[in-house]
């Protein structure tokens, strides 16, 4: 029973960093979307006001929130995993 919960643990960590780095890779996709869309658009005449116009603010806000909760959240449970070990550790008498 031991071993499933040490490799729980560990896939749990490991599960963090690929939905860091899955985050990323949505950025990454939306920035390519968003590019390509505008670059269809016609260019605005000087006293025209333009009809698309995009930010990055607000993406690269909740990513950076996303991923730093996501880090955290798998460093909470390494840290929760030796917190625990220790303890069986020191209990069992060992």
């Amino acid at each position: 029973m031991q071993s499933v919960h040490h490799s729980l643990k560990v896939s749990l960590s490991e599960e963090s960093v690929v939905v860091g780095l899955a985050l990323l890779a949505g950025l990454v996709v939306f920035i390519g979307t968003v590019t390509g869309e505008s670059a269809h658009q016609p260019s605005p005449a000087k006293d025209e006001v333009a009809k698309f116009r995009y930010t990055y603010t607000a993406s690269f806000l909740l990513l950076t929130i996303a991923f730093s909760l996501d880090e955290l959240a798998g460093v909470l449970a390494v840290y929760v995993f030796i917190i625990r070990l220790a303890y069986n550790h020191s209990s069992s008498g060992m």
